[in-house]
């Protein structure tokens, strides 16, 4: 457990062992929470990046089943 140093009156009034822990608890949790929300942040950046790059897969294969097919890119003369 970490000690605190607290300024002027605080220090004089004197903390209980007990509301030491509880502040070294209450700073754990805040430290838990933040690594959390960096987590489910980081989280949701990858999965957009992953909905992107599995869009443009699918648009790549499409495109190269289209190029094996003669769908795309070729032209069609007809006489009238």
């Amino acid at each position: 457990m970490e000690r605190r140093f607290l300024p002027g009156a605080a220090m004089n009034r004197g903390r209980s062992p007990i509301q030491e822990q509880l502040d070294d608890i209450r700073d754990e949790l805040l430290r838990a929470k933040k690594a959390n929300a960096r987590l489910v942040l980081n989280n949701r950046i990858l999965n957009t990046k992953l909905q992107r790059l599995t869009r443009k897969e699918g648009k790549c294969e499409t495109n190269s089943e289209n190029l094996q097919d003669g769908k795309v890119g070729t032209v069609f003369f007809t006489n009238k």
